[in-house]
């Protein structure tokens, strides 16, 4: 359960300096236990004191990007100069190197902005090469492209980088994009990783930092020492309290078990109402429902989720005084699925069955990850 768990409310910040006034955009992130997730949408702001209001007492990440955060894959070149910049260096697989440079005067200018508005900083990073670390598990295609930057990859690597040096104005935010540039970030801040080398150091971060951690561990052995508090004072007055921790897998089958009752009952009313209409209508033929339904139903893997069932459905709306005409040999079947597998076995399994003449896809499309909306439309052998 949640509740026991170390949860942790922070804010990534992307702070775009561009030519004038940097602009801000704010992403929440939770981290519940190991799970590091996005909340809402993504928020601009262009002044630090708003964004003050708006990030509270959480703890920040701040990422700096835009026209003067510079990328390059010949550090050579500014071998004279590099003590003019705070720079990330990323190292590929194949252990090339690409740089983020931003000058230390504009550095120090953002965090002094922060600090002064007294926003909880916990870590800073330049240049987003975080989303590089993740290639593999979040991308299909071979770019990671913004209003403001690109990443492109190859085998899995990231081979070039490249800023975007349009106006302010046509800086256009996708909250899918930054919330996966928050979650690299946030994943990377969790766990460091060694081809993420940061040159800017920072005693009052770091100790913000260390203080984040602690406040969390905090708010986590507290929550414990409550609840033996809320247990010693149950037991006093002789009341037995039972706390039952659920895994997924069980939450799982007891959401499935809700779900299967409900479309059940759904399922006899319709049944009903499908009878009455078919007296009325001089064609009552009823005898197979409930054997047509068990056939698609009794057979459900554990992940997969009906959401709906149309047995022999209308072809039109019903009118009075007017012949109803039904698709006695049709089935609608929606639903979600959580393993691509089982439900192809799950379909190939009713294909076999003789009493099912043909099975078509409607619909198949992924609306989360792991979790997919499907539609089946299911011909009978009548």
């Amino acid at each position: 359960m949640d509740f026991f768990k170390q949860n942790h409310e922070l804010l990534v910040v992307n702070a775009l300096l561009c030519s004038n006034e940097p602009i801000y955009i704010c992403t929440q992130v939770k981290k519940i236990g190991d799970k590091i997730k996005a909340d809402g949408e993504s928020v601009v702001y262009k002044r630090v004191e708003e964004l003050k209001k708006f990030a509270g007492d959480k703890g920040v990440v701040l990422l700096l990007n835009g026209e003067k955060v510079l990328y390059t894959s010949k550090g050579e070149l500014f071998k004279s100069t590099i003590n003019l910049f705070y720079t990330t260096k990323y190292i590929t697989k194949a252990n090339k190197g690409f740089l983020a440079l931003a000058r230390k005067e504009e550095v120090e200018g953002v965090v002094e902005s922060f600090l002064g508005n007294n926003i909880f900083l916990i870590d800073l990073y330049i240049g987003s090469f975080s989303v590089g670390l993740f290639y593999k598990k979040y991308f299909v295609n071979k770019e990671f492209k913004t209003s403001y930057f690109s990443l492109f990859f190859d085998n899995e690597d990231c081979i070039e980088v490249e800023k975007n040096t349009n106006s302010l104005l046509e800086i256009e935010i996708d909250n899918e994009k930054e919330a996966m540039i928050a979650l690299s970030l946030l994943y990377d801040h969790y766990y460091p990783s060694d081809r993420l080398i940061s040159s800017y150091e920072n005693s009052v971060i770091t100790e913000n930092k260390s203080e984040n951690v602690h406040k969390s561990e905090f708010r986590f052995y507290g929550k414990i020492a409550l609840m033996i508090v809320f247990a010693i004072m149950s037991l006093s007055f002789g009341i037995t309290v039972f706390f039952s921790i659920q895994n997924e897998e069980i939450e799982s089958k007891l959401n499935y078990l809700i779900q299967e009752e409900s479309l059940l009952n759904k399922l006899s009313k319709e049944r009903s109402k499908k009878e009455e209409i078919l007296r009325i209508s001089g064609v009552l033929n009823s005898d197979g429902i409930s054997y047509w339904t068990n056939t698609i139903v009794k057979n459900i893997p554990e992940s997969i989720l009906l959401s709906e069932l149309e047995v022999f459905p209308l072809e039109q709306k019903i009118k009075e005084n007017k012949k109803v005409d039904i698709d006695g040999t049709l089935i609608i079947v929606r639903g979600i699925s959580f393993d691509e597998n089982r439900f192809n076995n799950w379909v190939k399994m009713l294909t076999l069955k003789e009493e099912i003449f043909k099975i078509n896809i409607i619909n198949y499309s992924q609306k989360k990850e792991q979790e997919v909306r499907f539609e089946l439309k299911v011909e009978l052998n009548r």
